[in-house]
């Protein structure tokens, strides 16, 4: 039997990765932040662990495990934080009374972790914190002639009652867009393991003074190294200000108009699969000065609502940069309108917007940059049908929209970067 591989597993952190991706239609009253899902493996040299260092029992191991974090990237702290790593096993080295020793150590989280990630001042790199306490569950084997076989190996300790608490405090970088995360500490602590006293239920036995020889102590250090990304997301972005633009009768010297939509867009997202569910996105309503004489001898304005009709369907695929997502959004927008006469608030409604209104096709492309959380989707040029000369816009107010907003030279840039949707 070949003895198992020398690695030692020593600590629990968090990781952080980017995400990203959405639609842009209109409705409801979407709530919350954004929450990622990461995963992430070590695997061969990328971490270390080094105890006892510059001591005889200096040890180098590398440890092997997985880990999946929940990260509310809006609030920039820590949901939740998950490792498994391997268990790991000591050289085999020489106890009391000539005794031919190594050890199993076993890693078990203790409550909850909390951490933060914060931006760092270089793009897509993540600052990142993490507190947890780790119990340290050891069990001793004795060998007879030095190879280890923990199958039938004698155990000298129970690990149930031979174990060392560490508290940990890692801090380090996550790049949100390779998905790699780095953390440490330098130095940490390795309790004494316990004797037996005062609590004769947490004792190490006759293995007692060489753990505490090899392993305890403070001047450890340790070094993990993940690789891996989301593989979910629930994501909130925020439109604000004069970031999201959409230009109607683009070109035209008298009738073009710029506007400044603002809102919220929140949507799950399947790294994975590529696929976008449950968006949800809302707009403020828009109010436009209307041109003297288009739609009444009186000073009116156009008050537009916009809301999707069905549900919007979009797709995530590679764009060839590492952190960079190409999305398209497939959506029908209904842009209801409402013309007010003498007042933009409390004037006089000359259109009724459950019926004097047009349905607009939209094919949106554009990324998902999960180093920045932003979100742009653009479409240049769609299409504004006219509006119906009867019914809710009126003989004379349908024609009036139409040869204000109605045509095919038509754009809009949708910019969102990541923050809380109210409720």
């Amino acid at each position: 039997m070949h003895p198992p591989r020398r690695r030692r597993a020593a600590a629990l952190l968090f990781a952080t990765s980017m995400l990203a991706a959405t639609v842009a239609a209109l409705l409801g009253s979407p709530a919350g932040a954004t929450t990622i899902t990461y995963v992430g493996r070590t695997s061969g040299t990328q971490s270390t662990v080094t105890t006892n260092r510059g001591s005889q029992f200096e040890r180098v191991i590398n440890p092997e495990g997985t880990i999946t974090a929940v990260l509310d990237d809006t609030a920039g702290t820590l949901v939740s934080a998950t490792t498994s790593f391997a268990p790991a096993f000591t050289p085999t080295f020489t106890g009391p009374f000539g005794l031919l020793l190594y050890v199993r150590a076993d890693l078990e989280q203790l409550g909850s972790s909390s951490g933060t990630a914060t931006p760092s001042s270089t793009s897509g790199i993540t600052n990142v914190a993490v507190t947890n306490t780790t119990r340290l569950r050891v069990t001793v084997y004795r060998t007879l002639d030095g190879t280890q076989r923990p199958a039938t190996d004698q155990k000298l300790t129970d690990p149930a009652k031979c174990y060392a608490d560490l508290s940990l405090r890692l801090t380090g970088t996550a790049n949100r867009r390779t998905g790699d995360l780095s953390v440490s500490q330098d130095p940490f602590t390795i309790p004494q393991f316990p004797n037996g006293t005062p609590d004769p239920a947490r004792t190490c036995g006759l293995a007692t003074g060489s753990l505490n020889q090899q392993l305890a102590g403070a001047n450890n250090s340790i070094v993990l190294n993940f690789t891996g990304g989301p593989t979910r997301a629930h994501y909130t972005g925020v439109s604000r200000g004069t970031s999201s633009t959409v230009v109607v009768r683009k070109g035209d010297p008298i009738f073009q108009r710029t506007l400044n939509p603002t809102g919220t867009i929140v949507a799950d997202i399947d790294f994975t699969t590529g696929a976008v569910t449950n968006t949800v996105a809302r707009f403020d309503p828009v109010t436009i000065k209307a041109l003297p004489g288009i739609l009444s001898s009186l000073p009116a304005w156009a008050r537009i609502n916009l809301t999707t009709i069905g549900t919007p369907t979009a797709t995530l695929t590679p764009s060839g940069t590492a952190g960079i997502d190409n999305i398209t959004v497939r959506t029908t927008a209904r842009m209801a309108v409402t013309v007010l006469a003498l007042d933009p608030n409390t004037g006089l409604k000359l259109t009724d917007p459950a019926r004097c209104f047009v349905d607009v096709a939209l094919t949106l492309q554009g990324t998902v940059d999960r180093g920045t959380d932003q979100l742009r989707l653009a479409q240049d040029p769609f299409r504004i049908p006219s509006f119906p000369a009867w019914g809710g816009c009126g003989l004379l107010l349908g024609p009036g929209l139409s040869l204000m907003v109605s045509g095919p030279a038509n754009s809009i840039s949708l910019n969102y970067v990541d923050g809380p949707v109210p409720a």
